[in-house]
């Protein structure tokens, strides 16, 4: 840990164990009386206990310590409290989750109940683009009830809102913060919200409004074996040889503008009455400065470059030497994401037997993606690359990575701007519900019976075009740029943590622009037939619950039990493509006609949710369900069509093909929970659950070498399955698994408060472990990016005016597979597992004006490192860093 990295850590916790004596110093004494106020963040655990104990379902629970205060500093960050949530990263910020050890896309995420769209993303909901301040609170139920949409199979995230007729005053909160990553060395970022609410007409009228607007800067590094070279049978990690094929460094900067609005009108008219309007924007502006090394060994554009392998270990060459050529890529991308949301809905209670609600909701997401890139490239001499330790791969090169000489014009072995692709996407979700609840006089065991309706209509929509230079030929020597002063030089890679290159000198590209400009060049924009399509659902559901009350040995038992019927109408369209006949068509296909596909299914979908209150804090609980997961309607759509992306990368042109099925089946599951629960105390409660899950119907992903690809004949080589044209075709197919793979695990947690054993008040903590096991036929594709063990914990102490907490999450490691799960490695690798530690403390000046200081991975824990295979290959090394936070909320009333 460098000494910058200590001096802050230990300031953190040496103000926290000063806060300690002071509250002990002025802790009042034994024999006086005084009333404990609970706030802050054990308010918010209480509270989340209290719902937790309080519903049938098998759910947690995460509440606001105030409006405007959920206790994190963003919403994936607060939901992995709960036992069995992961949150994971991307680029360094806390952005998906995982349920149950289960990859993030097997979750569902709603707003209020509804539907929010998001696209633009493969890999599970973005709840950092969520602002916290606009939440009230968090459910995560992992037991589904007849009422709920289904489209989960690890479990289901509900982000509620501020209802302004639930609050007892009227509120005014401004915060404001600033957050710092020192490693991407941009300084500090602000972020600013105001959250108001208040009630007129006596208690009949409530309005909320809440605005948030952050920036962010962060950068993330990684080194990565991109590609192998196998002797023996490809794609089998443990015969014969593996050898280097091409590896990449990779920096990732990233500067983020959002802008989020929530408002939301409330109205009783009368006492039977409740219609509230709800509306939520967000909108994030995110670009992306790719600087990146590509180094090829055995041969670049032609060229034959022979290494020699200086040791080998475990059917792996990890120490080689000789010549290798470099590309050296420098991609700007600009993204911009807009997603909006209207819900009206409404409670009328027209007598003590009778409740109908009802709901219609409209979200639209649209998402735009350019990217740019300039390519040069040119022969290293004397390269090394030791990876026989895991923890410190190594490289060396007798051409400096720095030296501008092997890219000037007419000696660049590759010139090339710009390149890359504009991705526009449309996600659209509609959707009306009915539902009346009747409320039984005085009959046995049935205590309420439910019914309701829903009609859902879903739209995803890609569009696709490249500008490509190379669409009118080489990029010619009077176009190419001078390299030297004006050229940006990446230091500090990986934080210089392992023996990778401290730095490279990149393209500029404001340089290739200019001449361009100069030159008056106009490009033309090509349409992509095969990355462009629409998926349209139209879902009607219909379902009834019944809530029971009865004893049972003369035990109180209560719960519910229903069944929800969905029928499903899906219909998928998109171009037929054949071989362009241009060969200066960077897209390499054009359309040639439309198709359409529609398909029908039809599921029955039962539930019950079961408690046994053992004794009035002692509750034992028991849920089976059969659930189901469509495809979401995001990027992941592609794994209904096929999409072809084409490249060049070391003078060979590739083609990554996914073939997707038109007709891919929903994921179901048949489901049980079994949870044993003792709230013991204010703040404090243990449990212990285990589940179940029979896994029907999941896509599997797996990479092929056909004989043909079209009219192209196909050979599997050692490192790639090469075409009949001298192009390489890395293809990927998606399947339904047609075998069961059942998953099975344990979840334990324990929230406690110390004020009983310890001789100053306020501390305490919560932890919980989750253990999940699958069981796949041999047959059979496991599913991917399970993780075995995950592991949550904060240890807190808080009185009315300090409060400090430090947490630590562990997720074991995990397995994926190609490109659609990560964006190395062609192959599939598995993620080691990771622990981070994270600290918050807190400053109440008085009721109004508080403070805030936290720090995030503070133990400065790698982003991720991979192996492939084998535990002793390295695959990946990648690291982030720690990111801080100063914040400070004053409330005017």
């Amino acid at each position: 840990m460098s000494v910058k990295r200590y001096a802050l850590v230990s300031t953190a916790l040496t103000g926290l164990c000063m806060m300690s004596a002071a509250s002990a110093q002025t802790a009042p004494a034994s024999g006086d009386v005084s009333e404990i106020v609970v706030s802050g963040f054990r308010k918010s655990l209480e509270s989340a206990l209290e719902s937790k104990k309080n519903d049938d379902r098998v759910i947690d629970v995460i509440s606001a310590e105030d409006i405007g205060k959920l206790p994190a500093e963003n919403i994936a960050e607060a939901i992995q409290r709960i036992p069995g949530v992961q949150m994971q990263n991307i680029n360094g910020r806390g952005s998906t989750i995982s349920i149950r050890g289960l990859a993030p896309n097997f979750s569902s995420t709603t707003v209020n109940g509804q539907d929010f769209a998001t696209p633009g993303y493969t890999n599970g909901f973005r709840y950092d683009l969520i602002q916290p301040e606009l939440a009230q609170g968090i459910e995560v139920v992992k037991s589904p009830s007849a009422d709920m949409d289904s489209g989960f199979l690890a479990g289901s995230v509900n982000i509620k809102t501020v209802r302004p007729l639930d609050l007892k005053d009227p509120t005014l909160v401004v915060s404001t913060k600033g957050q710092w990553s020192p490693f991407a060395d941009n300084g500090a970022t602000p972020k600013g919200a105001v959250s108001y609410a208040d009630q007129f007409y006596g208690g009949k009228l409530g309005i909320y409004l809440g605005a948030a607007y952050q920036e962010l800067n962060d950068r993330a590094d990684y080194a990565f074996m991109d590609k192998w070279n196998y002797s023996g049978a490809f794609g089998n990690p443990g015969d014969d040889l593996l050898s280097p094929n091409r590896i990449r460094f990779r920096r990732i900067d990233r500067e983020s503008k959002r802008t989020q609005l929530a408002g939301t009108v409330e109205a009783k008219p009368t006492s039977d009455i409740d219609i509230a309007l709800t509306g939520l924007y967000s909108r994030d502006q995110t670009f992306e400065d790719i600087q990146q090394q590509v180094i090829f060994f055995g041969s670049y554009g032609g060229q034959t470059l022979p290494y020699n392998t200086l040791q080998t270990s475990n059917h792996t060459a990890t120490v080689i030497s000789g010549n290798a050529g470099v590309e050296n890529n420098r991609q700007e991308e600009g993204t911009n994401l807009r997603t909006e949301m209207v819900t009206l809905d409404g409670k009328w209670t027209p007598s003590s037997n009778w409740e109908i609600k009802s709901a219609l909701s409209y979200s639209e997401g649209q998402y735009y993606d350019n990217q740019q890139a300039a390519i040069a490239a040119e022969i290293l001499k004397n390269v090394k690359l030791d990876i026989s330790n895991p923890d410190n791969p190594t490289f060396s090169s007798g051409t400096a990575l720095t030296d501008p000489s092997g890219y000037q014009p007419g000696v660049n072995l590759r010139d090339e701007f710009p390149d890359g692709s504009q991705t526009t996407q449309k996600v659209r979700k509609d959707s009306a519900q009915l539902d009346a609840k009747y409320y039984p006089e005085q009959l046995p065991v049935l205590s309420a019976v439910e019914v309701g309706a829903k009609i859902k209509q879903e739209h995803f929509g890609q569009y696709e075009t490249r500008v490509d230079y190379s669409s009118i030929g080489a990029l010619p020597t009077a176009y190419q740029p001078v390299w030297g002063s004006g050229n940006s030089v990446v230091s500090n890679f990986l934080n210089g943590n392992v023996g990778m290159p401290s730095g490279w000198i990149n393209p500029d590209i404001d340089a290739y622009k200019a001449l361009l400009a100069k030159e008056g060049v106009s490009l033309p924009t090509e349409f992509d037939p095969t990355n462009t399509y629409h998926v349209d659902r139209n879902i009607y559901s219909a379902y009834v619950k019944s809530d029971l009350e009865t004893k049972i040995a003369n035990l109180p038992v209560h719960g519910n039990l229903g069944v929800r019927l969905e029928q499903t109408q899906q219909s998928i369209g998109g171009y037929n493509a054949v071989p362009s006949a241009n060969p200066n068509n960077t897209v390499g296909y054009d359309p040639a006609g439309t198709f359409e596909s529609t398909q029908h299914y039809f599921n029955y979908l039962p539930s019950i949710n079961l408690t046994a209150d053992l004794q009035p804090d002692l509750l034992l609980r028991f849920a089976a369900a059969k659930v189901l997961e469509r495809t979401s309607l995001d990027a992941n759509s592609s794994n209904f069509t096929t999409q072809i992306n084409r490249s060049v990368t070391g003078g060979i042109t590739t083609y990554g093909i996914n073939e997707g099925d038109l007709f891919l089946k929903p994921l179901t599951a048949k489901q049980a929970d079994l949870s044993l629960e003792y709230y013991y105390g204010a703040g404090s409660a243990v449990s212990a659950a285990g589940f179940f899950k029979a896994v029907k119907n999941s896509s599997a992903t797996s990479t092929i070498c056909p004989a043909t690809f079209g009219a192209i004949s196909l050979t599997q080589t050692s490192s790639s399955c090469v075409g009949s044209n001298g192009a390489e075709y890395v293809i990927t197919t998606t399947a339904n698994n047609n075998a069961t793979i059942n998953l099975a695990g344990a979840e334990l947690s324990w929230t406690q408060s110390l004020d009983a054993v310890l001789p100053i008040d306020g501390f305490g903590f919560t932890t919980n472990y989750t253990y999940v096991q699958q069981y796949a036929p041999t047959d059979a594709t496991p599913l991917h990016q399970l993780s075995k063990h995950t592991v949550n914990g904060s240890f807190y102490w808080a009185d009315d005016q300090f409060s400090a907490r430090l947490s630590a999450n562990y997720r074991s490691s995990y397995y994926q597979y190609s490109y659609n799960e990560s964006f190395f490695a062609r192959e599939g690798h598995t993620i080691n597992g990771r622990t981070q530690l994270d600290i918050e403390m807190g400053y109440n000046y008085d009721n109004k004006l508080s403070f805030t200081f936290t720090g995030q991975n503070i133990n400065y824990a790698p982003l991720e490192t991979a192996y492939d295979g084998l535990s002793s290959r390295w695959q990946e090394t990648a690291y982030a860093g720690a990111v801080y936070t100063i914040g400070m909320t004053y409330k005017f009333f």
